[in-house]
């Protein structure tokens, strides 16, 4: 769940067109900051996995 909080912020924020104030910019990076520290061994695992294969 958490996981898929994250890497719908992480899509969502990759956007070059869209412009953010520094303040949308902070809650959101807060947000990700805080849904990451919740995530589990288990879901940590996995979130990397992810990321290697996008990338």
């Amino acid at each position: 769940m958490y996981a898929q909080a994250v890497q719908e912020n992480i899509e969502e924020g990759f956007y070059p067109d869209r412009k953010f104030d520094s303040i949308t910019l902070y809650k959101r990076l807060e947000a990700l900051f805080v849904l990451l520290s919740q995530l589990t061994s288990a879901e940590m695992v996995q979130l990397s996995k992810e990321i290697v294969v996008k990338s």
